[in-house]
């Protein structure tokens, strides 16, 4: 990295001096290393350290003389110090697995009260022997005082007895002495036993968040697993109604295929054909009626007026008429038309098929068949 592109890095022009890189410098890096630590991806942090070491080799290329012993300003910064700043978490942090940090400043107000309560301790004991001693001194006096009051008149046994309380206060001093180390060494224990019951009382409660975490992630999964459940109980269901009302229609085609072969059976049971009378009343005019019917495929000429006419197709027939009419006149003459008709019959075995006519024209004679 040239110096230009250093000085750019750092917002500084080249002629600046030591402390203004310096001032520089740290507030840029002040800024990157604040986003880092707040970067929530991998991506982000290796693009923030990126850039500290990007400023870093911008102020060693403005100040390459500081890493060779020469004397800079007391107030430039330390490359090391500013390492440790990018390199290492924050004071108060430890790092834990994926790059991230836990705070550990409660550390410090714990070891502070602990260290409270041994110097109380060991100062509450102290003060207390000295007072405890004090108290003995003053209602014992001093032996070689007593001594030389009465060196003439004491006996010798009264010196002997003196030498054996001197020995029994210091005794007594000592077992004093001996009793307050041994309530200093229970307040520490005791104090101890507080940190390490307070550590295991966190550790607990870590191992039942973690213990709750899991618990409601199971019961998450359960109630998934139970909506999955009834998911494909639903589907299923209807699936079943689906398939049921499949089966239905199927039924009520098999019937109705059923009904229709059956009534099939029953035509295919049927006689194709069968003999129908052919009935004419006649008229007032006494007409001679000599027509030819054609039946389907059946022909025939009636020769009465009750003509039973057998073979006929049965059935839905076209029925055509043709031939002839005559009626005589008061005269004694015969006239006559033709005589012409059409229609369809729906004819059984054994029907009566009455002929009816009318004069439609001249020489024109209508005929049906009913």
């Amino acid at each position: 990295m040239t110096e230009s592109e250093a000085a750019d890095r750092l917002g500084v022009p080249l002629e600046a001096t030591p402390p203004e890189i310096k001032r520089n410098y740290r507030s840029l890096r002040k800024q990157v290393q604040e986003r880092l630590d707040d970067a929530p991806t991998e991506g982000l942090k290796r693009k923030y350290q990126s850039e500290l070491q990007s400023l870093q080799q911008a102020f060693e290329t403005l100040c390459p003389l500081r890493n060779e012993g020469n004397n800079y300003p007391t107030d430039e910064p330390s490359l090391d110090d500013e390492n440790r700043d990018s390199s290492s978490v924050q004071a108060g942090q430890e790092t834990i697995p994926g790059g991230r940090t836990r705070s550990t400043r409660w550390l410090l107000p714990l070891a502070s009260a602990l260290l409270v309560c041994v110097l109380g301790a060991l100062a509450f004991g102290y003060v207390k022997s000295h007072l405890m001693r004090h108290d003995v001194i003053k209602q014992d006096p001093d032996p070689t005082q007593v001594s030389a009051s009465t060196d003439g008149n004491r006996p010798a046994g009264d010196a002997t007895s003196t030498r054996t309380s001197d020995g029994g206060s210091a005794a007594a001093d000592q077992s004093q002495l001996q009793a307050d180390q041994e309530r200093q060494a229970q307040a520490l224990k005791a104090a101890e036993d507080r940190a390490a019951k307070a550590e295991q009382d966190a550790a607990a409660a870590r191992l039942q968040a973690a213990a709750d975490r899991d618990a409601a992630a199971a019961r998450q999964a359960e109630a998934e697993r139970q909506a999955e459940v009834a998911r494909q109980a639903e589907a299923a269901r209807q699936q079943a109604v689906a398939e049921k009302q499949a089966e239905a229609e199927r039924q009520a085609q098999a019937e109705r295929d059923a009904e229709e072969a059956r009534h099939q059976a029953e035509e295919d049971a049927k006689p194709t054909t069968g003999s129908v009378k052919i009935a004419y009343e006649g008229d007032m005019y006494a007409c001679r009626v000599a027509i030819r019917i054609e039946i389907g495929s059946k022909s025939f000429r009636p020769t009465g007026s009750a003509y039973r006419a057998s073979g006929v197709p049965l059935g839905e027939q076209d029925y055509n008429i043709s031939g002839g009419i005559g009626c005589p006149t008061p005269s004694g003459a015969f006239v006559s038309c033709q005589a012409t008709g059409s229609g369809s019959l729906d004819l059984s075995d054994g029907d009566t098929v009455t002929v009816s006519w009318a004069n439609t024209g001249p020489g024109v004679c209508t005929v049906q068949l009913e």
